[in-house]
């Protein structure tokens, strides 16, 4: 109906106007314009009558392109392939290496049907590691969970036996040297040992990485162990504060602290400069005047000839 509505109004234009002269030129674009906009109107309602505006990518059809992708790049599902005339698929699995003929070890090759059992079984050799004389043989079908058959005889083709694409030859090891097993045990295999001293000596090695990257509450220091050379009585001189900054003391005490870790010397130092009065967290650990007593690492401390020093030294 549109159509027929321009056309009749194009020719009536076309009777008032030619005799001036320019009916074509007016024709030819009110037609065009018209017939432009009528082509738009019905593109815009068919996509909004077809629901494709705008277009909706579902879960489902993503999945279906993963899938069609995969099937591309690896070549398909293998059980759904084909062999060429005159061959079947099979999926060679080894007993030695999957004790149940259902767990898809994906090893699927083509196998002429025309081949003797024997040479059957020389092929198989290639995948499975088994000698041909120590092979028992079973066709399985992995669809039904079912055995088929079982393969008594060297007589024959491969084609004989009836086997179907698809199928599983599950190959059982009766080698009486266990030669295939004994490769699968990994602690028969003689390994390369060094001594401490050898690996010690060496420059780069993980070991000494590990010691020199370690947090520093994992690494061990010598304040965790008794300490050795100090003695209660003994003159010290402690660096607890760091920037240069020693005091001088006696030693009173060597031993644990109540809820600290590792060794401890508690020190009864010349001037008012320590933190408690020979306790910690409530225990008594040395008698000494308050603001005097300090706890500190062995590796913090020095002892020797440090007399009481006098206001003319630290001056």
């Amino acid at each position: 109906t549109l159509i027929r509505a321009i056309l009749f109004v194009s020719s009536v234009f076309f009777f008032f106007f030619q005799k001036d002269g320019v009916v074509l030129d007016f024709c030819v674009s009110f037609v065009s314009s018209f017939v432009s906009s009528f082509f738009f109107f019905f593109f815009f309602f068919f996509l909004k009558a077809a629901k494709l505006a705008p277009l909706q990518i579902t879960n489902k059809s993503m999945s279906v392109a993963r899938e069609g992708l995969r099937d591309y790049i690896l070549g398909g599902d293998p059980v759904k392939q084909t062999a060429p005339e005159g061959q079947v698929r099979l999926d060679v699995i080894s007993e030695v290496l999957n004790q149940s003929p259902y767990n898809s070890s994906n090893n699927w090759k083509n196998f002429s049907k025309s081949l003797t059992i024997s040479e059957f079984k020389s092929k198989l050799e290639m995948f499975v590691g088994t000698q041909p004389q120590y092979m028992k043989i079973q066709f399985h079908d992995p669809e039904q969970k079912q055995l088929k058959f079982e393969v008594s005889s060297d007589q024959g083709t491969l084609g004989d036996t009836g086997v179907e694409n698809g199928w599983v030859v599950y190959v059982i090891d009766q080698d009486p040297q266990n030669t295939v097993r004994s490769l699968q045990d990994t602690s028969q295999v003689e390994k390369y040992e060094m001594s401490d001293e050898k690996y010690n000596a060496r420059e780069t090695t993980y070991r000494k990485w590990k010691d020199n990257n370690a947090p520093v509450s994992e690494k061990a220091t010598p304040s965790d162990a008794p300490p050795t050379g100090i003695e209660v009585g003994n003159r010290c001189e402690v660096d607890s504060l760091g920037g240069g900054l020693k005091r001088r003391g006696t030693v009173k005490y060597i031993g644990t602290v109540t809820g600290s870790t590792g060794h401890w010397v508690g020190v009864q130092l010349d001037e008012p400069m320590g933190k408690n009065d020979g306790t910690a967290k409530g225990v008594r650990y040395f008698e000494c005047p308050d603001k005097y007593g300090l706890f500190v690492k062995p590796d913090k401390i020095t002892v020797g000839d440090f007399p009481e020093m006098s206001f003319d030294d630290e001056i």
